[in-house]
């Protein structure tokens, strides 16, 4: 039976339960170091070039602003780590509470859930996604939110000294915002195809397994010594073709 799902972009209840789990107030703290982090980084590049401007003009006080500059320098860098650190921290409490979520309600499922679903659907699916809430979604998280600050750093520090820059500035941002929602809603897509190509593969190989001690009594002898392999070869062509089209799709996952 096709599968009925929402297809596009991550719905915003799923993020929600995702922050909830996180932990609203963490969130906003991350938030919130990420913000003064680039913001220390911003007054460094500041203070670095009004340090610049001085030396031209007359001969500027080389040790307050070396003193200054070290300082912001290992400010920026207590914060970057500091940041980082909440952000795994979070990022643990909530694929411990979702992890703990997705396997409490795939243990209560009905035994007719399991007998329509292939046995492949759960490793190259429910396995998968959740190992990646598990590690990955909070490093990304973490790359994700300090790109997002390093970008709002830049765009400050330009139209500080450009001002005619602003307009631009919104205009890329709604450009790149758009582009970004594209590639997350084809990559999101393309990757469902490539699990779903992998269940077959993997219920073939449990099933062989499975029927292994069969499918050797079913290699009987015929004429001339020649062992009958049908369920053999049966088993090898599906297992072919269930696999050239998983690399398909996953090729295409990973373009």
């Amino acid at each position: 039976e096709s599968e009925k799902r929402a297809t596009g972009s991550i719905q915003r209840d799923v993020v929600g339960t995702y922050f909830a789990a996180f932990g609203h107030t963490l969130a906003g703290i991350c938030v919130f170091v990420a913000f003064a982090t680039w913001a220390v980084a911003g007054f460094n590049d500041r203070w670095l070039a009004a340090w610049i401007e001085a030396a031209e003009t007359t001969e500027p006080e080389t040790t307050r602003y070396i003193t200054v500059y070290i300082v912001g320098t290992f400010v920026f860098m207590v914060l970057l780590v500091l940041g980082s650190t909440l952000v795994q921290i979070g990022g643990a409490r909530a694929a411990k509470n979702i992890h703990n979520d997705c396997v409490s309600a795939l243990l209560q499922a009905p035994v007719s859930y399991f007998e329509a679903t292939p046995s492949g659907r759960f490793t190259s699916r429910f396995s998968a996604d959740v190992a990646n809430t598990d590690t990955m979604l909070a490093q990304f998280g973490d790359n994700g939110l300090q790109f997002i600050m390093t970008i709002l750093c830049i765009y400050t520090i330009v139209i500080i000294i450009l001002p005619a820059m602003a307009p631009f500035a919104a205009i890329i941002t709604v450009v790149a915002a758009f582009q970004i929602q594209i590639v997350d809603r084809s990559n999101r897509e393309i990757k469902r195809m490539a699990n779903a190509d992998m269940a077959p593969v993997l219920t073939d190989a449990a099933e062989t397994i499975d029927g292994r001690i069969v499918l050797r009594h079913c290699a009987g002898q015929q004429n001339d010594n020649e062992k009958d392999d049908l369920a053999q070869r049966f088993f090898a062509d599906r297992f072919d073709r269930d696999l050239n089209t998983f690399l398909r799709s996953n090729f295409a996952s990973s373009s």
